[in-house]
């Protein structure tokens, strides 16, 4: 059994030069095959963002013309996942043009291919077992699989990401088999593979060797220490795991407590632990016992974020709470909020617009990031430069267009706000504020009102909303409510026009003809 996989590392390529294991490798792939390895070329449909027939097909031919076709175990042709019937309508023109390159043409099995008809046995060279778990498990992928292996044909099973899923590829006769469990984890998890397969005596020359990322065995902290005001690792009281020269030394007040760590990818701490909670000088710890920013960490964290920035930002604390901040920029009136998250060492920075009455309000629409506060602060802020600060730019430049034409409109309603006052009687209570639509719709929801008028009329209540209402109408149903008659408009004067039309008239009368062309 050959297990195929994605190159993602070092050791990874090196176990596929020696013959250990194979390379299964897709249009968006982008790895390079190792020298010297079996591989196979799969068309990327199970997944995201096919690349489409005709640039699958373009992309097969560059792969043959590099690296050749006798390493090659097959070439699957486009397929419908899950549907037999519209995979054997997709893959059949393919199948042909695939053996055209000198390459083994593999057909998926779907669900639904056990009926009679759905597989072209004469025209593909190797049977690839796809389709649902159910499909893949059951009676029907098996049958298919006797029938492939009597006809001559060889037999893959896809997504096999697992020992037990590795042993029924193996009962079902197949020559090979490929999963993305050396995707995630390649370091730790290529050790597992090699043993599954029997290649014990591999398996335990990679489990020895050096770190599979390249560097030699390193050292870390371990979480339950921290860093003081100086710059020095502590660890509490009990630990003797401190490594001196390779040897474990029994200090129990050890100041350097470490462990041995075999993270791939430690930059600038490994990703199997977590990095020491930092003392702050004043004797506060950054962060809580679950990881989240203290009150303390995240002024902290403001501080060292304003002198990352440099001026003009400054750490404003006018609006603080125990769990957000500020930061403002008084030159380019710029003001963002940082904000503990949910989730260990995590924060948000959020760009915050203007009212008209002075405030900032923070909109979830608005541009927002998060981050880890445990980063070095220099990266932090230019990972807010680069995703933060266009999109804030944008929604200042929207909000401040906004607030213009709110100040045109606000200075029109106070104008007829002052005409309706003079309209309405002396017992009347009116609510004829306006403030910044976005804000008020917020409030709005918890029982406020805005651009209304009570009036009491025979002992009962009545409420105008003049939110949409024109003030000449306005001012008339007041009038009404309150005992008076409205001024009515100028009738309009009938005995002027019959007089103006004969005007008109005899004025014609008098005109000279206009001379006619002849």
């Amino acid at each position: 059994m050959l297990y195929l996989s994605t190159p993602s590392s070092p050791t990874v390529r090196a176990a596929m030069s020696a013959g250990l294991i194979g390379c299964m490798t897709t249009p968006n792939q982008g790895n390079r095959i190792p020298a010297g390895t079996v591989w196979a070329a799969d068309n990327g449909k199970f997944g995201k963002n096919y690349v489409g027939d005709q640039a699958w097909l373009s992309w097969l031919c560059r792969m043959v013309k590099r690296y050749g076709s006798e390493k090659c175990l097959f070439a699957v042709a486009p397929d419908v996942p899950f549907d037999a019937a519209a995979t054997l309508e997709c893959s059949r023109p393919w199948l042909a043009m695939i053996r055209a390159l000198d390459l083994p043409a593999a057909f998926c099995a779907q669900d639904g291919a056990e009926t009679d008809g759905m597989a072209p046995w004469d025209e593909f060279d190797v049977l690839f077992i796809a389709g649902s778990d159910k499909f893949k498990l059951g009676e029907h992928a098996k049958a298919l699989a006797t029938e492939a292996i009597a006809r001559g044909k060889t037999v893959h099973v896809g997504r096999v990401n697992s020992h037990k899923r590795l042993l029924i590829a193996d009962a079902l006769g197949a020559a090979s088999c490929d999963g993305t469990f050396l995707r995630y984890g390649p370091n730790k998890n290529l050790p597992k593979v090699l043993d599954w397969l029997g290649q014990d005596q591999a398996a335990a020359a990679v489990r020895a060797g050096p770190d599979l990322s390249g560097r030699e065995r390193h050292w870390h902290p371990k979480p339950s220490s921290w860093i003081s005001a100086d710059g020095r690792i502590h660890a509490p009281e009990g630990y003797r795991t401190h490594v001196v020269h390779g040897a474990h030394c029994d200090e129990r007040d050890c100041e350097a407590c470490i462990h041995d760590c075999h993270c791939a990818r430690c930059n600038p701490w490994c990703y199997c632990d977590r990095p020491p909670n930092p003392m702050l000088p004043g004797g506060e710890m950054r962060f809580s016992d679950d990881g989240r920013l203290t009150a303390e960490g995240l002024v902290a964290l403001a501080d060292e974020l304003a002198e990352a920035l440099g001026p003009p930002w400054v750490h404003d604390r006018t609006n603080q709470m125990y769990y957000r901040t500020e930061l403002a920029s008084p030159e380019d009136d710029w003001r963002i909020s940082i904000e503990v998250a949910p989730g260990r060492h995590k924060a948000t920075a959020t760009g915050l617009t203007p009212t008209l009455d002075g405030r900032w309000w923070k909109d979830s629409e608005q541009a927002t990031i998060g981050f880890t506060a445990s980063r070095d602060p220099e990266a932090i802020v230019a990972d807010m430069r680069r995703r933060l600060f266009p999109a804030y730019a944008r929604a200042l430049d929207i909000e401040r267009a906004s607030i213009a034409a709110e100040l045109i409109r606000r200075n029109y309603f106070a104008k007829q706000a002052g005409h309706l006052q003079t309209r309405l009687p002396a017992d009347a209570r009116p609510d004829l504020s306006v403030r910044d639509h976005r804000f008020d719709a917020h409030w709005k929801g918890r029982g406020g009102s805005y651009n209304r008028v009570d009036l009491d009329h025979l002992g009962n209540t009545v409420r105008l909303d003049l939110r949409e209402v024109p003030v000449s109408i306005a001012c008339a149903v007041i009038d009404l409510l309150g005992g008076r008659t409205p001024p009515q408009p100028m009738a309009h004067n009938r005995s002027s026009a019959p007089r103006r039309h004969a005007r008109r008239r005899a004025a014609s009368r008098h005109r000279r003809p206009k001379a006619r062309r002849p």
